[in-house]
């Protein structure tokens, strides 16, 4: 019968010195350096095209949230104007009521009412 094989324990892990550490590290960090530099880098012009191809729609957004804000504002001071000509338009109504005498038939009382 054959026993699978078993790897051999150490006693004690291993000790690697500090400059073999700092060599790995050094090396992990200069692979990662040559991976980035494999990539394409960004050309400028790129960027700028994007910019000339979304500033029209830049524009065209913000002219339509002015005019909608624009529209609001007019809306709202047309609301504050019916406010204000319907205060004034009573007011004016009542005054010419109290003067005209419209009220006064209702003012009569009934006969053996006192008071009037």
């Amino acid at each position: 019968m054959v026993q699978p094989r078993r790897p051999k324990r150490f006693a004690e892990p291993e000790i690697a010195s500090p400059i073999a550490v700092w060599r790995s590290m050094l090396a992990a960090s200069m692979n990662s350096i040559e991976q980035r530099r494999a990539r394409p880098t960004h050309d400028p012009r790129l960027e700028m095209f994007g910019i000339i191809v979304l500033a029209p729609a830049f524009v065209a957004l913000t002219v339509a949230m002015l005019l909608v804000l624009l529209a609001i504002f007019v809306i709202w001071l047309c609301v504050v104007g019916v406010l204000f000509a319907g205060t004034v338009i009573a007011d004016q109504v009542g005054r010419r009521w109290r003067r005209g005498g419209f009220f006064r038939p209702l003012d009569h009382r009934a006969l053996g009412y006192p008071g009037h």
